[in-house]
């Protein structure tokens, strides 16, 4: 019944909305009634309300205790001076210039002096003048021949560079009187104003003239190939018709593969030498011919040389292996073969650095290198070729510190026509020196030691010992058993400073074919020449330096020569200066 009625009044519900929805407006009222009862369950809800139980524990009361140490002292610094800074003026430009000039008793007036454009990223150039020249003061005034010299040299530079390379030309001059004051003569000689006199001439004036041009290249590419060029002439004539031509090539090619460079180097040397003088036969002899015994002599000579070589580093190893094949125009054998070996090692970084080595080559002869020698040699010398058949060396040299380094070595050497000066008496009378050669065997042991404590002092000292062995000649003319060097310095303060350099020459032996009051062994006969042996005695040569540098640019100089006033020769029957002062000024600009 009540579920009837409930339906009755949804359906009554539904179809109002239904007539509401036709804007049509009804009024109805409905009235039910039933005996439906409504009751409500019990939720089942907790009664009592919710309590904190605080649960109580337990706990000790913890106790910290501190460890025993060792206890600290209060720090109490001595006191220390305030540090200083060392200032120092800043750094001045490189001076383009600079010019020494001197003057000594004899009247000994000295130049040098240098210019150059300054640094330049696409080149540079510069010039450079030299003068040396004195009285002498070896003999008396009224000698007919005095001791006077001079020396004069100039020279030229200019550099171009390239992207990976660099041009370079040179031109050089040199000016050099001799005089031939040797006084080997005997009292009742000829006098001194005879024909052999005027031939055999008073003073040499030697000049030489040079130009030269080289091609480097330093690519950093390993794939390229660098090249190196320079060609040379040179013409040199003196005051008795001496005329001089020599022309030289040098060329070498090198390249980078892996770890190796392989490298070929390739020259020429072309001389000609045209004199006039009195004629010798072959052994140097003065020969009289029928026709003339003054006359003119040309003599050419050429060596070409082919180098090849390759060049490898293994860890502290460096090797360098090659072969030299040299060429002579005017040679009974014109080919030469030669080793080329080179091996250096670093052992504990640089402390020891052993090195060892054979080589060999051919070395032309010219008068210019002769007169380089000795400036008292004839004007018509014969020029031959010195073959170097064989150079063997091996040392060790290393630095022990910063401050110290040193060398020991050996070198042994065979030289086939080795040129020796004697004292000739066909031309002159014994103050002028020919040229004879022979074959020689020698054996040079060396040391060094330097040290160097920076702006205080430096010292070095170095020395060799020879043997010597000819073919034909007893002793080794004009060439010493031993000779020591020893040179320092000390450095007062920052403008004082002082310098010395002792040299030592040993005991020598001289030949002369002409006579001569201090004869050792009368009975030489050298290869056919006649002549006589003459001692020349070891001496010392001290020299003492002064500078004063006043500042930067200018400075004062003092130097002594000869301070212990030895009358020494290096050539027989010429002494040389005993003491000679010097002092000047040295300017840069």
């Amino acid at each position: 019944m009540n579920k009837l009625r409930l339906m009755t009044i949804v359906l009554s519900m539904a179809t109002s909305w239904a007539w509401s929805q036709q804007d049509t407006s009804v009024t109805q009222s409905a009235q039910f009634e039933g005996d439906l009862k409504i009751r409500l369950r019990d939720a089942g809800k907790i009664s009592s309300n919710p309590a904190v139980i605080e649960q109580k524990s337990k706990m000790d009361k913890i106790k910290f205790q501190f460890l025993p140490t060792a206890s600290i002292q209060a720090p109490d610094p001595e006191k220390i001076a305030a540090a200083k800074i060392n200032v120092v003026d800043k750094v001045s430009n490189i001076q383009k210039g600079y010019a020494v000039v001197g003057m000594g008793n004899y009247v000994t007036p000295m130049v040098d002096a240098h210019y150059s454009s300054g640094r330049n990223r696409n080149g540079d150039w510069g010039v450079n003048v030299y003068h040396l020249s004195s009285n002498g003061g070896v003999v008396p005034d009224s000698n007919a021949i005095g001791s006077g010299y001079s020396d004069s040299r100039a020279s030229a530079y200019a550099r171009y560079f390239l992207k990976n390379a660099s041009v370079q030309a040179t031109g050089n001059y040199w000016r050099n009187v001799s005089r031939f004051y040797g006084q080997t003569a005997m009292p009742t000689i000829v006098p001194i104003d005879s024909l052999l006199l005027e031939r055999s001439g008073q003073q040499q004036l030697w000049q030489t003239g040079n130009g030269n041009i080289r091609y480097d290249s330093f690519s950093r590419d390993s794939s390229d190939m660098n090249y190196h060029a320079r060609l040379n002439y040179q013409r040199g004539w003196g005051k008795y018709g001496e005329k001089e031509s020599v022309f030289e090539f040098q060329s070498s090619l090198d390249k980078l593969v892996k770890t190796e460079v392989f490298a070929i180097d390739l020259g020429a040397k072309w001389n000609n030498f045209e004199s006039e003088g009195f004629r010798y036969a072959t052994n140097g002899i003065f020969a009289q011919e029928g026709d003339s015994v003054y006359r003119a002599r040309v003599q050419k000579n050429a060596v070409m040389r082919i180098q090849p070589s390759a060049y490898t580093v293994w860890r502290d190893l460096r090797v360098k292996v090659g072969m030299g094949v040299f060429i002579e125009n005017n040679s009974e054998k014109p080919a030469h073969f030669y080793p080329m070996l080179e091996m250096k090692w670093s052992i504990l970084d640089g402390l020891f650095l052993p090195y060892a080595g054979v080589k060999g080559g051919v070395e032309l002869n010219t008068f210019h290198s002769l007169m380089e020698q000795n400036p008292f040699v004839v004007s018509n010398p014969r020029l031959l070729n010195r073959n170097n058949k064989f150079e063997a060396y091996g040392g060790i040299n290393g630095v022990i510190s910063s401050k110290m380094g040193y060398e020991a070595g050996v070198n042994w050497n065979m030289y086939e026509n080795q040129a020796f000066f004697v004292n000739d008496a066909s031309v002159s009378y014994g103050n002028r020196f020919n040229v004879l050669y022979d074959n020689m065997r020698q054996m040079d042991i060396h040391g060094r030691f330097s040290y160097t404590e920076a702006k205080k002092w430096e010292a070095d000292i170095s020395a060799h010992y020879f043997f010597y062995d000819l073919d034909s000649a007893k002793y080794a003319w004009n060439m010493p058993n031993w000779k020591a060097t020893l040179q320092g310095a000390y450095f007062i303060n920052d403008a004082w400073k002082i310098g010395a350099q002792i040299h030592y020459i040993g005991d020598r032996y001289a030949y002369t074919q002409y006579p001569d009051a201090n004869v050792t062994e009368p009975t030489q006969n050298w290869a056919g020449v006649p002549g006589q042996a003459v001692k020349l005695r070891g001496f010392v040569d001290a020299n003492l330096q002064v500078r004063y540098q006043y500042n930067p640019r200018i400075a004062a100089w003092a130097n002594v020569y000869n301070t212990v006033a030895q009358r020494y020769q290096i050539w027989n029957g010429y002494n040389q200066q005993r003491v000679l002062f010097m002092m000047g000024a040295a300017v840069s600009f």
